[in-house]
């Protein structure tokens, strides 16, 4: 988890996450500076699964990364400091990752009058289909630690960490299982550091433009080693 002013939402997160847990798991957190009460929330708990780090100060992609590196399990599990999640979606991920590199759960969009609606992530194969529109969302996502750790680190200019490991499971062909039931509560509001902002045409050419070269030039790179 990569944090960052997370007071308002990250308590109930992290007792939705923590009831599903058992003692040989962790939760690492990555706080990227936070200055209001985030740290001391998270202190609070006093749960030897939690381990709080410091953020390398370089932005959410490098401050997930830095959670990434500090976590010692075999499966990885992404998570918003702002979500909740379903009874059971921990259960779920670990029957699936059996047989799985990658494991995506649908999702349910909670606004903040206590509205919500299942939104479907809609998940396809295929890389052209992927660097077209990006299905591989960070917050449902759980990736096995070996194919994470060989894609690994994130390129400095791609647009988002989801994105590459998307991109780059496609390409290799990697065992993805999608769980068609809604096991995350995204919660949209006017603090979310990712959601609904929109991008002018150009600058979508040139976001995959930057991250088919970067793509390009690590196989490329693993090639030549």
């Amino acid at each position: 988890m990569a944090v960052y002013n997370g007071e308002k939402y990250i308590f109930d997160q992290l007792n939705s996450i923590l009831i599903q847990l058992n003692g040989n798991d962790e939760i690492i957190i990555s706080d990227d500076g936070s200055n209001d009460k985030t740290k001391e929330i998270v202190k609070s708990f006093k749960d030897k699964r939690i381990k709080l780090v410091d953020g390398p100060h370089k932005g959410v992609i490098k401050n997930f990364e830095n959670a990434i590196k500090t976590s010692e399990n075999e499966i990885i599990i992404f998570s918003d400091q702002d979500d909740l999640w379903e009874l059971k979606r921990v259960e779920k991920i670990r029957q699936a990752m059996n047989y799985s590199d990658v494991v995506i759960t649908d999702y349910k969009n909670i606004y903040s009058n206590g509205n919500g609606f299942i939104e479907h992530v809609e998940w396809r194969s295929g890389f052209l289909s992927n660097l077209k529109k990006n299905t591989y969302i960070g917050a449902m996502m759980s990736v096995r630690r070996e194919w994470l750790f060989e894609i690994m680190p994130f390129p400095g200019h791609v647009p988002m960490h989801d994105w590459w490991i998307g991109l780059m499971t496609e390409l290799k062909h990697k065992e993805v299982t999608f769980i068609k039931e809604p096991l995350v509560n995204y919660r949209r509001h006017g603090d979310n550091l990712t959601g609904t902002k929109k991008n002018t045409f150009l600058k979508k050419v040139i976001m995959r433009v930057i991250i088919g070269a970067q793509i390009m030039f690590r196989v490329l790179i693993s090639n030549v080693h």
